[in-house]
């Protein structure tokens, strides 16, 4: 995979949270208690969850141990799992986490068996009596600090983060029309986003298929990634652009749909939408240092908590959806070299 679509890939496998991850930990060293954590606050969310498992050592074969959910899961009676919002210094909200066994989780080479996720609810006072409330709003001026206290062994692991606010569209409104038929790329640009670091982009092409006589068509999508960029501080309100050529994306059109006779793709239901997702530093950092794509011999795992490995930061992530082809890029894709006959 390449490396400009890792944070995409990773930000959707950490906000479902129900990926496999790496629990490895040298067995010849002596034990010591790892905390793994992933947790990516999403300020659009109103259901928030953070994953939370725990390294493993024993004898005998690592990967039958990794099959075995006692292993790699804390029992929930041991474990105390808090986070705090925190404004000018002072805590305004405590926030319980709660298991839950609801989420199904992906076969792979870590069991599936009692998989558990830790649900965040909103610990409110009403009339003297303390109501978890599971569906709520974070607060953008906030910094959230989660706090993992283990009541047996009584290690703590500790991390915080602020959350990434808003990015402003400054070319994508409804009145404005997708051109790439033009000898210069088209740009998308956009106000970075406070607490932002690195910015990805998909360009999701839309269209229908349609059978002979059949009145009802088939919905399909093409993702196309765009290159992750960086903001230079996290201040927000900086002017960045990504740039789609319109000849590399027809390229890209034919490589991924094939042409078939038996369906016809009329060209008025072609449409894209524009997701677009937004990483703190910290994920930034997580990325580069964890990417696939690193070839150095020894890759040191970034971490931004104590006493743990994994991740527990922010993300923003939102779509514009069913933006429309202006005439000349319809008819490219009608009739360009690239794309003639795919669609009608």
């Amino acid at each position: 995979m390449k490396k400009k679509s890792a944070f995409f890939v990773l930000c959707l496998v950490l906000g479902l949270l129900i990926s496999s991850c790496d629990n490895s930990l040298d067995i010849l060293d002596e034990y010591k208690e790892t905390p793994i954590v992933y947790g990516l606050l999403n300020k659009n969310d109103t259901v928030h969850y953070v994953r939370i498992q725990k390294g493993f050592l024993g004898e005998g074969n690592a990967l039958l141990m990794a099959q075995y959910a006692d292993s790699i899961y804390y029992d929930t009676s041991e474990v105390d799992v808090t986070i705090y919002s925190v404004i000018n210094g002072q805590q305004t909200d405590t926030i319980r986490l709660q298991p839950t066994f609801s989420k199904v989780k992906e076969e792979g080479l870590f069991t599936d068996e009692k998989h558990r996720l830790y649900q965040l609810f909103l610990q409110e006072r009403i009339n003297g009596t303390i109501n978890l409330k599971p569906y709520f709003k974070l607060k953008t001026d906030a910094i959230y600090r989660f706090e993992l206290k283990n009541k047996a062994t009584g290690l703590t692991s500790v991390a915080s983060t602020n959350l990434v606010e808003t990015i402003s569209q400054q070319s994508l409104f409804p009145s404005s029309k997708i051109n790439l038929a033009s000898d210069y790329p088209y740009n998308v640009k956009i106000g970075s986003a406070r607490n932002g670091k690195v910015y990805g982009l998909i360009m999701r092409f839309k269209y229908k298929e349609f059978k002979p006589g059949a009145t009802v068509g088939t919905d399909k999508y093409i993702d196309y990634y765009l290159e992750n960029i960086l903001s230079t501080n996290t201040n927000g309100g900086q002017s960045l652009t990504f740039l789609i050529d319109g000849a590399t994306f027809f390229s890209y059109l034919k490589q991924r749909i094939p042409k078939d006779n038996s369906v016809s793709r009329p060209i008025g239901y072609v449409a894209a939408d524009f997701v677009f997702t937004v990483g703190t530093p910290d994920l930034y950092n997580y990325i580069q240092v964890n990417a696939p794509g690193n070839t150095v011999n020894y890759i040191p795992e970034y971490t931004n908590l104590s006493n743990g490995k994994g991740i527990f930061t922010s993300r923003w992530s939102s779509t514009v959806y069913n933006m429309k082809f202006n005439t000349p890029s319809q008819d490219s894709l009608l009739y360009g070299k690239y794309t003639t006959g795919l669609f009608n």
